[in-house]
């Protein structure tokens, strides 16, 4: 079994991070002006007879719950990547099933193309590129494409090809960066592990699964043999050479 260099959702998290400390150094003077502002009042309701000291600290208590709420809910453009670090843990809990049978798998590489690899998995059942969605919402197959839709606004919904376009493209470019380790083409299996409210649990767009992450284990243990053990052997010390993300 591979030893993880990288945990799940680590580029995300940084993102997350660089993205939410740029975004909160543009709002800090703005959000301590509106909160002396807020609270100069303050002391006036110490004058009042029998609550006044009570008001005072309610005033006050709600004062610093905004702040807090503000400064630590960032617009969804930086918060979708907090949100895409929890799908990538969720995934990464899911895979340890296929670890513990004698799995290899490893988290958050380097892609020679752009961004990074979310999950990469070797087994009897094949080589898998596995990338998470979590989203909002709920993702149905309608006419024969996966499109997910929103309670708030049931008009609305967007289609996934472009995810799972990108998926393809990927296992693809990471099937030739191995040939250059193998010397032989290896097939990669795209993969989507999806988290959210997905009724039919699985789905096939052209070459690229989409799975359930709750039973992502499941059907990767459920897939028959694809090489020799030999050929399984080489494939892993290729993946095991891949370079982690920075």
């Amino acid at each position: 079994m591979l030893r993880r260099r990288h945990r799940a959702g680590v580029s995300a998290d940084a993102y997350y991070r660089e993205a939410l400390g740029a975004w909160q150094k543009t709002i800090k003077w703005r959000l301590r002006l509106v909160t002396y502002s807020l609270a100069a009042p303050a002391p006036l309701l110490l004058l009042l007879p029998h609550l006044g000291e009570f008001l005072c600290g309610i005033w006050l208590g709600a004062i610093l719950t905004l702040n807090v709420a503000v400064w630590e809910e960032p617009p969804w453009l930086i918060e979708r990547w907090r949100f895409g670090r929890e799908g990538e843990r969720w995934t990464e809990k899911e895979l340890r099933k296929v670890e513990r049978r004698g799995w290899s798998v490893r988290h958050d590489l380097a892609n020679g193309v752009y961004g990074n690899l979310d999950h990469i998995v070797v087994g009897p059942g094949g080589l898998f590129l596995i990338d998470t969605k979590h989203l909002h919402g709920r993702v149905a197959m309608e006419g024969g494409e996966l499109v997910c839709r929103h309670e708030a606004s049931p008009l609305y919904k967007y289609s996934l090809d472009k995810p799972t376009e990108q998926v393809g493209t990927a296992a693809y470019y990471l099937e030739r960066r191995l040939k250059n380790t193998l010397g032989w083409l290896p097939w990669v299996h795209g993969v989507i592990a999806l988290w959210a409210e997905f009724a039919e649990e699985e789905a096939q767009i052209k070459e690229v699964n989409i799975v359930h992450g709750r039973s992502l284990a499941e059907w990767l243990l459920r897939q028959p043999r694809r090489w020799p053990e030999t050929y399984e052997a080489a494939i892993r010390e290729a993946v095991a050479a891949l370079p982690a993300a920075d």
